[in-house]
């Protein structure tokens, strides 16, 4: 279509590392992806199973890892992070 504007949405999962990372210090990450995970026009996703990974190693009482899996979730959502919708019955399909 001529005058268009063409949106260019892109679909992100975070994996348990980048979401710390993204949500603690996001100065950290590279610019460009700073960049991708900043843009209202794309949608950044994190799982449910990052949320238990951080629950898991925050019981095991380490020094160096003292996240809270509620707090982390709060922030994600705060951040604009979506949740990612897991359902056993479709993944099982």
């Amino acid at each position: 279509m001529s005058g268009a504007i063409e949106l260019s949405q892109r679909t992100f999962l975070l994996d348990t590392n980048i979401l710390l990372t993204a949500i603690i210090a996001p100065e950290r990450l590279p610019p460009e992806i700073q960049g991708w995970l900043s843009d209202a026009a794309n949608v950044v996703f994190f799982s449910a199973a990052s949320i238990w990974e951080i629950g898991i190693k925050r019981s095991l009482n380490r020094k160096s890892f003292d996240f809270h899996p509620e707090n982390i979730f709060r922030l994600a959502m705060d951040t604009g992070f979506t949740e990612l919708p897991i359902n056993l019955i479709k993944s099982l399909a």
